[in-house]
């Protein structure tokens, strides 16, 4: 069975996006250098549970500092440029262990689809591999220096509207809103409750 096991929708849609430390206390209930190394390229790339399940081990190299990572994506055939994330990053060291203990050409995680829903499940039953896309892009649009333009190119999106979900979903700008709304008043001093 391919596709998202829960037809039609998901049983629970995640819709709060999560820090490093709700994933770092996710990751600790995985037991191999495989399954979290698998979680942790789904953490940081955000990228389809399919693009990281293709990846063979000549798709990873590393360059001053910088794992680079071949992953085009799944939908109308185009062509991302590598992704890039600083080896610094904490579960970074278990991708590139992952991918040098790969045989060449060979895949770097050699599980079926439903495997790796089951390796998210066991991490955090609220978790389902597509929210890892979820929450990376709404990480980066909860950040004002991340441009539209950037998010297109890492995710690979063709429709405009797309971000605008993201974004609209971020707390930041209400959050950002709110502190407009005490500045038309110059002295909050008479405000009671």
């Amino acid at each position: 069975m391919r596709g998202n096991p829960h037809p039609h929708k998901y049983k629970k849609k995640q819709e709060e996006i999560i820090g490093f430390q709700e994933f770092k206390d996710g990751l600790e209930n995985l037991a191999s250098l495989r399954d979290k190394s698998f979680l942790a390229m789904l953490y940081w790339l955000g990228i389809r549970i399919s693009e990281v399940l293709e990846r063979v081990r000549e798709d990873f190299w590393i360059k001053k500092g910088t794992l680079y990572v071949r992953a085009p994506p799944k939908k109308k055939g185009l062509k991302r440029s590598p992704l890039e994330i600083s080896v610094r990053l904490p579960y970074v060291n278990l991708i590139v262990e992952q991918v040098q203990r790969t045989p060449r050409r060979s895949r770097v995680w050699s599980f079926s689809y439903m495997t790796g829903w089951r390796f998210v499940k066991k991490a955090n039953p609220d978790w389902y591999p597509h929210f890892f896309r979820f929450n990376r892009a709404s990480k980066f649009c909860e950040d004002p220096e991340v441009t539209i333009q950037q998010l297109l190119s890492w995710f690979w999106w063709t429709d405009m509207r797309t971000p605008i979900t993201y974004i609209s979903k971020g707390r930041k700008y209400v959050r950002q809103l709110s502190k407009k709304l005490e500045s038309e008043i110059s002295d909050l001093s008479f405000v009671s409750i």
